[in-house]
């Protein structure tokens, strides 16, 4: 219908408005981001189902959607980087990572951009931890999924390419932030 231009993000779900949002976004994401409303809407209102807990049962499903509420935590921390509020922009991190931690949701290609959103807004030390924690996962994981010969590794595929992916990435995150000597630890660890 023609109406992404008019797309607002302040939660799960666009709301569509009378303003004509005229800024470029990010490929693949659509409308304007409120501050305001999204930052209460994921720091203070929305409850997370105990994502968080080990104990409670994360399907397939679920997981796969946690990349969707990653990305929400993330144009909200750029919008706010870029309103000059880097300070919140680190607490929607913070509270991003506290929510939907490694230990019950595993970080995955997609969550390269918090790190990313860290090291703009300013959190140079968050931004080298994650890197750090996501290429040692997908070190770990790639060695797993290459061990596998024939078709057992064709079944793996998919899996070997994104960890071999977040390698290349967490070490171009590192470069373009000018973080010489951790795109070096990271090479080094992926070799």
């Amino acid at each position: 219908l023609n109406m992404t231009d008019y797309f607002q993000l302040e939660g799960l779900t666009y709301k569509i408005i009378p303003i004509k949002n005229t800024k470029p976004v990010d490929p693949g994401s659509y409308g304007r981001v409120n501050t305001d409303i999204l930052y209460e809407n994921l720091v203070n209102k929305f409850k997370w189902g105990n994502i968080d807990n080990p104990e409670v049962y994360l399907d397939e499903t679920t997981l796969r959607q946690t990349r969707n509420f990653r990305n929400l935590f993330y144009r909200l921390a750029m919008k706010l980087v870029t309103e000059g509020n880097k300070e919140k922009a680190i607490k929607t991190l913070d509270h991003c990572i506290k929510v939907m931690p490694q230990s019950t949701c595993p970080y995955d290609v997609f969550a390269i951009r918090l790190a990313e959103a860290y090291f703009t807004a300013g959190a140079t030390d968050k931004g080298t931890n994650l890197l750090k924690i996501m290429t040692d996962q997908a070190v770990e994981k790639y060695k797993y999924y290459s061990r596998f010969k024939g078709k057992q590794l064709k079944s793996v595929q998919s899996e070997l390419d994104e960890n071999a992916q977040i390698l290349m990435y967490t070490q171009q995150i590192a470069q373009i932030h000018q973080q010489e000597a951790l795109a070096k630890e990271l090479r080094a660890k992926a070799e």
